[in-house]
């Protein structure tokens, strides 16, 4: 993850009140990998799963994630 990432994630560690719910909504790398291997989606839509729709400056992803590494990101953060 970069630097920006984790200052992102300590950030909400530092500003949510104690046993505040954070919701995160992110592609599952591990499932559109498999959706893609099988068929289920073609190649331009694994390209815009994985990067985003590119249609503005802030519609885009800067990192993925699966369920174990979104975890590891987290619990490094706080």
């Amino acid at each position: 993850m970069s630097a920006l990432g984790v200052s992102i994630l300590r950030h909400w560690n530092y500003i949510l009140k104690r046993n505040a719910l954070l919701i995160i909504k992110t592609p599952n790398l591990d499932t559109i990998i498999d959706y893609y291997k099988s068929g289920k989606i073609p190649f331009n839509e694994l390209v815009r799963k994985l990067y985003g729709q590119q249609d503005n400056d802030g519609n885009y992803h800067c990192v993925g994630f699966n369920q174990n590494a979104l975890y590891s990101e987290l619990m490094h953060a706080g």
